[in-house]
């Protein structure tokens, strides 16, 4: 099939992935995928350094009055079997560029409800979404999980853990990813008189004040803020344990990824977490936005080296074989099918 992907934001994080995966995946999967874009979006040189067909479509918004007219021309040209969006702009400018008789999709990682009756599917990323969207009124026929996936090529090889441990997060900066309670809950080990150090990476608007909030607990020499981690194998090599601290996370991409490089879990207990875990035997879980239930599962992984490294060893196989790139790459492949031929 010959598919158009399209995603506008200019940001980086899940959506952004999200998209490049899908672009991957479909061509590991022999179709022809044209990717779009927004010029200045981090994807676009990701994209091209990955060797897929691009197509730059500049726009101010959701509601930029041109853009639409300048992705028509191109959707025109290239007569996709059918178009994936990602993000609310990209589904708001396909809605109006787009002929009426081409499946659109859209790959919700959200909980918002897209309102359009244009859309032919819509996959969503964990089984809490597909129920929101139900619950929404989106027909269930139009509904598929069709999760988030990872590279999971290399073999589980975990190294020594480093003395003291060292525990790593990342993500965008927001409240909702839940980092303050990450410090707070390491200012609890340290009253406590745990041995570590830990690295905060990511960035975002709420970077400054967990800066300032690290060094109000007095974490300054223990945490460390690196920014954005562009060499992702790096970083998980030089941790021994991820923390996820999330007060509402839909997916939790870096989940996987950590999982898939054999890294020890611990994970509050928000909706994709839930779902990805799905068993205290591959991570320890912690309830959200609770700085002393985070600590005290971070003080039992710490504890046991061997039990965390046993509990890394099941989600890299639960990683590998339900969330991994070909995994994945078939139940979309097997979703477009139904979706861009019903009646077969």
């Amino acid at each position: 099939m010959k598919i158009a992907n399209l995603m506008f934001a200019c940001g980086r994080g899940g959506v952004e992935q999200a998209f490049l995966d899908y672009c991957e995946a479909l061509r590991l999967r022999g179709h022809d995928v044209t990717g779009f874009v927004h010029p200045d979006a981090w994807a676009a040189g990701r994209a091209q350094a990955m060797g897929i067909s691009t197509v730059a479509v500049r726009n101010f918004g959701m509601y930029d009055p041109l853009a639409a007219r300048r992705l028509r021309p191109h959707l025109q040209e290239l007569k996709p079997d059918a178009v994936i969006i990602h993000g609310k702009r990209a589904l708001t400018l396909a809605s109006r560029a787009l002929d009426k008789t081409t499946p659109l999709i859209s790959v919700v990682h959200n909980y918002w409800q897209p309102r359009t009756r244009r859309l032919s599917a819509i996959f969503c990323v964990s089984r809490d979404l597909l129920e929101h969207m139900a619950r929404q009124g989106m027909p269930r026929p139009r509904l598929f999980h069709i999760p988030n996936m990872i590279h999971c090529e290399r073999p589980f090889a975990p190294p020594a853990w480093h003395r003291p441990p060292i525990v790593g997060a990342m993500g965008r900066m927001v409240e909702k990813k839940g980092f303050d309670v990450f410090l707070r809950a390491l200012k609890i080990l340290v009253q406590e008189g745990c041995a570590f150090d830990a690295v905060l990476a990511g960035d975002g608007p709420e970077r400054s004040k967990l800066e300032e909030l690290s060094r109000k607990l007095g974490l300054a020499d223990r945490v460390r803020f690196p920014g954005w981690v562009e060499d992702r194998e790096s970083f998980y090599r030089a941790i021994d344990l991820f923390c996820l601290p999330s007060r509402h996370e839909p997916f939790g991409i870096v989940l996987l990824e950590a999982m898939a490089h054999g890294v020890p879990v611990v994970s509050t207990d928000s909706e994709g977490p839930g779902e990805i875990i799905a068993s205290a035997d591959i991570a320890v879980m912690a309830k959200k936005d609770d700085a002393e239930a985070l600590a005290a599962g971070l003080r039992l992984a710490m504890s046991d080296e061997r039990a965390s490294r046993e509990r890394a060893g099941r989600a890299y196989g639960h990683v590998r074989a339900s969330y991994s790139l070909a995994a994945v790459a078939e139940r979309i492949e097997a979703a477009l099918l139904i979706v861009v031929q019903p009646e077969a």
